[in-house]
């Protein structure tokens, strides 16, 4: 029997090569769906500031909560949320997500939401349905397998 899978933000890099036409990433993390794009909003900030700072840097973002400082990541109008820097930071809330594992080699998948574009007085013009996608990642040699991470 087939499950249809949890909804859950997935959380992953997009690495974009100007040079070549390249885009990888890696999975971050998984998030709970009950969690706000507010929420996730400050997460992915925390997990891009203790990507690319020292400690330091990791420092002046703890004091941050207190002082005003501006956000990185940013919530956009389809409710994902983002950090468009190189190395970029993603999350989308996505449905059916689920982890298959065969020892240690272990592939999650996900399908995107679906949007849908408007025109200038705001009626829906185009359905634009979710993608599927599927990353696999062997934990024994500490190796990407397979992604197909959406380019971003």
């Amino acid at each position: 029997m087939k499950t249809k899978g949890i909804t859950a933000w997935v959380v992953f890099w997009s690495m974009r090569e100007d040079k070549v036409d390249k885009r990888t990433g890696t999975i971050v993390c998984l998030l709970p769906r009950r969690y706000s794009p507010k929420r996730v909003r400050d997460i992915l900030d925390g997990i891009y500031l203790s990507y690319i700072k020292t400690f330091d840097g990791h420092l002046e973002f703890a004091t941050s909560q207190t002082e005003k400082s501006p956000m990185l990541a940013e919530i956009s109008r389809y409710s994902d949320v983002y950090v468009s820097k190189n190395p970029g930071l993603h999350a989308w809330l996505c449905h059916g997500v689920k982890v298959s594992s065969k020892k240690m080699v272990q592939t999650i998948t996900w399908t995107t939401p679906t949007n849908y574009r408007r025109n200038d007085r705001h009626e829906i013009v185009e359905e634009i349905p979710g993608k599927t996608y599927r990353y696999t990642f062997d934990f024994c040699k500490m190796v990407e397998v397979r992604s197909d991470l959406p380019k971003c």
